[in-house]
């Protein structure tokens, strides 16, 4: 059995070529030629420079048939892990810009003018339709932003449907 070092040697070394595969290819050169009185040393030696040049011709393109393959594979191998770190990339910039959005939303809701603590509530509002699994923290942080606007000292419980809950 034959070692893998053997197995490439042997596709790199050619193999001597059979005699009679000579004998044909110069007998077909000769009938090429017209047949008659043409050297048959010099149709011997043409054949074997053809027969050659064919035997590297085939081993290139069996090199170039085996290589093909394991090139794609390669590519395909590349192209996947990049885009794996393509991904990758993007989510971690989704999250720093969702944490930005939630931090500029938080400084809006302590804000002193109105208008710029409604456009605090509608970006919250919209970071947690865009990332669901912020939303129960919004929603918190809201439900802490109502009760800390209301002020419930000296109230009577019964009067607490009177509170606003549309801030």
């Amino acid at each position: 059995m034959k070692t893998i070092v053997e197995f490439l040697q042997s596709l790199i070394v050619p193999a001597p070529i059979a005699p009679e595969v000579i004998r044909a290819k110069a007998h077909e050169l000769w009938k090429a030629q017209g047949g008659g009185h043409i050297n048959p040393d010099a149709n011997w030696q043409a054949a074997i420079e053809q027969l050659q040049l064919a035997e590297k011709l085939s081993r290139r393109n069996f090199f170039l048939e085996l290589i093909r393959p394991i090139i794609a594979s390669m590519s395909t191998g590349a192209t996947i892990f990049g885009g794996s770190i393509l991904f990758l990339n993007f989510s971690q910039g989704e999250n720093r810009l969702i944490t930005e959005l939630f931090t500029r939303s938080i400084e809006q809701l302590g804000n002193q003018t109105e208008t710029i603590r409604i456009g605090g509530i509608y970006a919250l509002e919209r970071i947690a339709n865009d990332s669901p699994r912020d939303g129960w923290t919004i929603m918190e942080v809201l439900s802490s932003f109502v009760r800390g606007k209301q002020d419930l000292k000296g109230q009577d419980i019964a009067n607490l449907s009177a509170i606003r809950t549309d801030a």
